[in-house]
């Protein structure tokens, strides 16, 4: 039915793939089911995810992600911006699918611990396996099995039951003086090390736990975490591997290595990992200099000066403005053009004295784009860059529409300009854009982009010389939205000048307030005030003010594109009317009196909904209809919200749950009325066929649903 909110993008690291997904895109659409008919998905659909029922007021509970919650928010309170922090979330599940020796290796302890409860044989396990039940997940490969028995009756019968599930005896490992263990391993490569209770290492009856503990839903006997830390303790002053590192972390910490940190916003996140690893948190400050000290020409020169002893100076206000110099060769040579301007050093020495030196390098044009806007205001103000009567009134900018590559360059110019001027008190405002949308990039026919290496560059005013400056613009705005990129085709142009054409053409043909018997007229536009709308079609009203409404709300959002194909579906309709009252008049004279009229007021507006795409053709328009003052100083159209009601619907028919056809009826048509209509017609018949209906199923203004 709808989509909830807007494209949340999520970034992370897909462990079980080793790789970084940035972003993963997520839309979240809401869905009415029309009846409560089931088909059994495909096998396909359910091999990785199952479907399942969850009552409303249970969902908030049941959503298990930040973004979903989210959306449920939005579902339940209704759609806001989002200004909290990012959150951060625990991506370490789907790394556990990776480690498969570990899971091969659990598979084997289950099918163990099944056959020794048979032989009713105890063991415990220990090792590093024992650290992964402890924290309550696989966080590394564990390639075998280390147990142990607390007799030797115990240990016999757990060698018998390891004979018979396949398992060979390897070796003997010397774990100590008086301790030796066995290995065994069957032909999945799967090994087990059993030993036996003899108090080493500190081992204690009591280790020997009784209760279960569970892993990733194999249950087993496990050593106590006690004797575990202390074993491990001992691993790491002996061999400190990066396994034995792992598993302490997780021994001691058990998930909250990660979990302590999910749920809780970055800069929460950022204090606590800080202090959890010992670290001290510090801030870095970047900005590319790249902007200033250019070694080139074309720039803004530097205002400063330096003294024999090297000491930089300002030039003052009263040398302003700085102007580059003239006399600079521009053969690169690896010096700074400027350096080789004589009369730079010559200006310089006779302000400042013998001995000054000017600064060679210049500034590149972005600084002067990261602060020019705050200056459009008041151009001819010399005294301030712009008063303050005009920046509270025009700033800061209200909408920048710009490429993605300028985010880095520009746009972080700018806003670094417009904060350091706020911090000096020369601007009451911190960000100079409230709103940014991106524009896609303009590709040739091929969808390549343009360059001149290349030699498939698109000169605008040659497609300006052939078909005119509001086809060519009109195009740029007509061949798709806004952030998209775009493939510019000759043929795409052709058609916008054609519609424009076409527009131009019915305008030169109208003549206002024409006699109704007149026969040398092919349209009229009429005054509905002069009692003459009984001539206008019903059809162009409703559809005229579905216009207004539609272009309206395309140029607030952007959508130029489809803002143009309304007003094109408008003066297609438009046209048709024209062209067939023209045939109606040339068939005999007698039908002269029924030519099809336009309103006035409706052709005139649309000109004005048309203006800002199309600047020049609707201007010349407006004058030929008799208007002395430019279209762009006339009032924006407001549409009439009770004309646009749609009088009629078009009605879906289901037999069984599918569509078997669409109807047109009335808004208000009752159930009966619309069993009736749908039960006549020919498609729905051919699929009820004298079947005897069980139910129906009335939406009212949406649907008929009949079950056979």
């Amino acid at each position: 039915v709808r989509q909830i909110g807007g494209e949340m993008h999520s970034h992370f690291f897909a462990a079980h793939k080793d790789v970084n997904r940035c972003p993963v895109k997520r839309k979240c659409v809401y869905i009415e089911l029309l009846d409560k008919e089931y088909k059994k998905p495909a096998e396909e659909h359910v091999k990785n995810h199952d479907g399942v029922w969850v009552e409303k007021k249970k969902v908030g509970d049941f959503l298990n992600l930040s973004s979903l919650k989210m959306y449920w928010d939005f579902l339940q309170k209704g759609e806001q911006v989002f200004t909290g922090e990012g959150i951060l979330v625990d991506g370490g599940s789907a790394d556990e699918e990776k480690h498969e020796s570990t899971w091969k290796t659990l598979n084997v302890l289950k099918k163990l611990r099944k056959e020794a409860k048979k032989e009713k044989v105890d063991f415990w396990v220990l090792g590093g396996l024992a650290c992964a039940f402890y924290a309550g997940k696989i966080y590394r490969d564990h390639d075998d099995l280390d147990l142990i028995t607390r007799d030797e009756k115990n240990h016999k019968k757990l060698t018998v039951v390891l004979k018979k599930m396949g398992f060979k005896k390897k070796e003997e490992k010397k774990v100590s003086e008086n301790l030796t263990n066995e290995i065994y391993e069957n032909k999945e490569g799967v090994g087990i090390d059993i030993g036996r209770y003899m108090k080493e290492f500190g081992m204690k009856d009591e280790d020997f736990e009784r209760e279960v503990k569970k892993l990733k839903g194999v249950s087993s006997l496990v050593i106590s975490k006690r004797f575990i830390k202390n074993f491990k303790k001992f691993q790491l002053e002996k061999r400190n591997a990066k396994k034995d590192r792992l598993d302490w972390e997780y021994l001691v910490y058990g998930d909250r290595a990660i979990s302590e940190f999910v749920g809780i916003t970055s800069e929460e996140a950022k204090k606590k990992i800080t202090e959890f690893v010992g670290g001290e948190m510090t801030s870095t400050y970047r900005l590319r200099d790249w902007s200033i000290s250019r070694q080139r020409y074309w720039g803004c020169p530097i205002p400063i000066v330096y003294s024999p002893e090297g000491e930089a100076k300002f030039v003052g206000e009263k040398n302003l403005p700085w102007l580059l110099p003239d006399d600079v060769d521009f053969v690169p040579t690896g010096t700074a053009p400027l350096a080789k301007s004589k009369e730079l050093k010559k200006r310089t020495e006779k302000l400042f004295g013998k001995g000054w030196t000017p600064e060679v390098d210049t500034m590149d044009t972005f600084v002067d784009s990261s602060w020019y806007f705050l200056r459009y205001p008041d151009t001819k103000n010399e005294k301030e860059f712009c008063s303050e009567e005009k920046l509270k009134k025009w700033l800061p900018v209200d909408l920048y529409i710009g490429g993605a590559e300028h985010t880095y360059m520009h746009l972080l110019y700018a806003r670094f300009f417009v904060k350091a001027m706020k911090k000096i008190g020369l601007l009451e405002f911190n960000e100079p854009f409230l709103k940014l949308r991106h524009q896609g990039m303009v590709l040739d026919k091929d969808g390549v982009k343009m360059s001149k290496s290349k030699g498939n560059v698109i000169n605008p005013n040659d497609m300006v010389e052939m078909f005119g400056a509001d086809a060519t613009r009109m195009y740029m705005m007509f061949a798709g939205p806004l952030e998209d990129e775009i493939s510019f085709k000759q043929e795409g142009v052709k058609g916008v000048y054609r519609f424009l054409e076409k527009v131009f053409s019915l305008y030169q043909r109208a003549q206002t307030n024409a006699d109704l018997t007149q026969t040398d007229v092919e349209v009229r536009f009429v005054d509905c005030e002069a009692g003459k709308c009984g001539d206008v079609p019903k059809e162009i009203s409703p559809l005229f003010h579905k216009t207004i409404k539609k272009v309206t709300e395309d140029i607030e959002s952007l959508n130029f594109n489809t803002a143009i194909s309304q007003m094109m579906i408008f003066m297609n309709t438009a046209s048709r009317i024209a062209t067939q009252s023209q045939i109606n008049t040339d068939k005999t004279q007698a039908n002269a009196e029924k030519k099809v009229a336009l309103p006035k007021s409706a052709m005139e507006n649309f000109l004005v909904l048309l203006s800002p795409f199309a600047p020049h053709i609707t201007e010349e328009l407006w004058t030929n209809l008799g208007h002395k003052k430019s279209i762009f100083l006339e009032k924006w159209p407001e549409y009439d919200s009770e004309i646009i009601k749609n009088e009629t619907i078009e009605m879906v028919v289901q037999i069984n749950g599918k569509v078997r056809d669409k109807i047109q009826v009335s808004i208000d048509i009752s159930e009966e009325e619309a069993n009736k209509i749908a039960l006549k017609s020919e498609k729905v018949q051919k699929f009820i066929n004298n079947k005897e209906i069980k139910k129906v199923i009335f939406v009212k203004g949406r649907l008929i649903s009949i079950v056979v």
